[in-house]
């Protein structure tokens, strides 16, 4: 019988959203004082990502006089560090109980403590979608469970752990041990595989977090070729720091689809801007002489459909070690690639996140980011059905849509086309990147769609906007080249936004 490690969960739900804290890089920085302040308390903290930290309780709870105790201690904390912050501490058996605890608390106002033996109970009444939130599902797999008729935890955990293997695998094992309230991830520190462990020397002190996680980058991918020969992967990484002082700085990171070479530095270097270039007592005095990199869980790698030539795919593994080059070469090096995140206008329905925050060895992982983003509305009403445009302009730029008598289009106020366009009057480079002049074409407009209105904010005089979008097919007056272009019009001026290949 698996036995649930007792657990404290601190989350800041909107950590992410707040201003400033719009990339993984901003957001870890700034929740790092926090994750300092929490250390006081207990010396492991494990980082799940920005604005979710975990510890054991095993310590704390006897020492601080239980977990009521020790729940309004890490509550006082996280309000001391984070004054306007909504955030929630919760106390169960389990990291997933623990999670959904500390989620209601932000509701409450006051930290939640699930009596010993609880969880399942406590989970048992939590829809199914809450395993996406606090243990890591995917959402395909929540969504069979609710087509199904699971609509709650309980309805899953009376379901047999024969069944739940029988339809989902390896997954069905884990979530078996989730419902009914097994810990799984065990955060309990524990002595790792000696053929795991990575450890990098420095002849000399290093004082600056760049210069380590260049010093890191052939260790770290290593590590990963080491797991890999083992048919494993590392969800769950123990790095430790120690300074020429004998000064000493440990975390416990988390990766639920498993550590990438590129996850890894930029987890280096999260961890080491926080502690070297603080301004605090607990900063660190002298520079990093020893890096350990101990991995505390490992998984099976899950089984990949083999490529057409066979082996993995080598642009993928190209373009890791390329990653992995460029962020060791300076601590300001950002890789992103794109993320949906819904929207109306086409310039802000892809955000850009931290190439380390993914693993583009992961297609399934690649295709959710790319097509549904993380829990972003999928279909959004009023904006330009797909596809998408290939290119889209910082600055959209104007330009000037006629009918056949040279009079600008117009839309109404029931967005209805007054004219039926016949020329775009656009600067040539703007389409044909090989233009040798920057003078103004009169395009010839081939076909239209259209046109998609907007209207946000009506209710606020200082942010309300009205626009329109509309598709254009245009000829060039000379090659006769197609473009497909989207234009904008917005206070009686149109605009190309944006351009499709």
């Amino acid at each position: 019988m698996l036995s649930a490690t007792r657990t404290a969960a601190i989350i800041f739900p909107n950590w992410t959203k707040l201003p400033g804290h719009d990339d993984s890089d901003r957001a870890h920085r700034a929740f790092e004082p926090i994750v300092r302040a929490l250390s006081s308390v207990a010396p492991l903290i494990h980082v799940d990502t920005a604005g979710v930290a975990l510890l054991a309780t095993r310590g704390p709870s006897p020492y601080f006089g239980g977990d009521d105790a020790l729940g309004d201690l890490l509550h006082g904390i996280c309000a001391d560090q984070a004054l306007t912050v909504s955030h929630g501490v919760g106390i169960a058996d389990g990291r997933v109980g623990a999670l959904a605890a500390a989620h209601q608390s932000c509701f409450s106002g006051s930290p939640c403590v699930v009596s010993v033996g609880g969880s399942e109970t406590f989970l048992g009444l939590l829809p199914t979608g809450v395993l996406g939130i606090c243990a890591d599902i995917d959402p395909d797999t929540i969504d069979l469970l609710q087509r199904l008729g699971l609509t709650t935890i309980r309805a899953v955990a009376g379901l047999t752990e024969r069944e739940l293997i029988d339809r989902f695998g390896l997954l069905g094992e884990r979530l078996h041990c989730i419902v009914h309230g097994f810990d799984i991830s065990v955060l309990v520190p524990d002595i790792a595989p000696i053929d795991y462990v990575i450890q990098h020397v420095f002849e000399d002190p290093v004082a600056t977090s760049g210069i380590v996680v260049a010093a890191m980058s052939e260790p770290s991918h290593d590590l990963i070729k080491v797991l890999e020969r083992h048919a494993v992967q590392c969800i769950r990484l123990h790095m430790l720091f120690e300074t020429d002082h004998g000064e000493h700085n440990e975390r416990m990171w988390h990766q639920p689809r498993g550590f990438s070479e590129a996850a890894i530095l930029e987890r280096i270097r999260w961890q080491l801007d926080g502690w070297l270039g603080a301004d605090t007592d607990t900063a660190a005095t002298a520079g990093i002489v020893r890096v350990q990199l101990s991995p505390m869980d490992v998984r099976p790698i899950d089984a990949q459909q083999q490529s057409l030539w066979g082996g993995r795919q080598e642009h993928v593994e190209r373009a890791l070690r390329s990653v992995a080059l460029a962020v060791s070469v300076h601590a300001d090096v950002e890789i992103t690639v794109p993320e949906w995140q819904g929207g109306r206008d086409v310039a802000q329905v892809f955000l850009q996140v931290p190439i380390g925050s993914v693993d583009i060895r992961d297609h399934v992982a690649c295709s959710e980011r790319v097509n549904s983003g993380r829990g972003a509305e999928q279909h959004w009403t009023g904006s330009v059905p797909a596809p998408w445009p290939a290119i889209v302009f910082s600055q959209p730029q104007k330009v000037q849509l006629q009918d056949k008598d040279g009079a600008i289009v117009v839309i109404t106020g029931r967005h209805e086309l007054l004219q039926t366009p016949s020329v775009l009057r656009v600067q040539s480079t703007l389409l044909d990147g090989s233009a040798r002049s920057a003078d103004v074409g009169n395009y010839a407009v081939q076909q239209f769609a259209g046109p998609w209105p907007i209207e946000e904010r009506w209710w606020d005089p200082m942010r309300r906007r009205r626009l329109a979008r509309l598709q254009v097919l245009v000829q060039h007056p000379y090659t006769q080249v197609q473009y497909l272009v989207l234009l904008t019009i917005e206070n009686r001026q149109w605009y190309i936004s944006a351009s499709y290949d």
